[in-house]
């Protein structure tokens, strides 16, 4: 629904469970050009992995016309990133039953 409202911002959230990192999630939002990015980990050691190599991503994306902005969170056990990012724009519809006679 958003995006028919704003086709220049699109939002994106992956859901990644990789062996060498664990589990990721990545949240990503372009405005035209800009791409705002936060990535939620599991563990301190893959974070610093990719805070020290996020660099290489910007210039690739610099190189194909995007401006990258990140940011990197530790992402606690109650956090529920992937049900908040789908529920975001989700309103409480009236709950509504029909009943239909198959033999009409």
């Amino acid at each position: 629904h958003s995006l028919k409202k704003n086709p220049s911002n699109i939002s994106v959230l992956l859901h990644l469970d990789m062996e060498s990192l664990g589990p990721l999630d990545i949240k990503l939002n372009l405005n035209g050009n800009v791409i705002d990015s936060t990535f939620y980990f599991s563990d301190k050691d893959s974070m610093n992995l990719i805070a020290g190599n996020i660099v290489l991503l910007e210039d690739a994306l610099v190189e194909k016309g995007f401006l990258l902005k990140s940011s990197m969170e530790l992402q606690v056990e109650s956090q529920t990133t992937v049900k908040d990012f789908i529920e975001k724009d989700v309103k409480e519809a009236p709950l509504q039953r029909y009943s239909f006679d198959i033999r009409a």
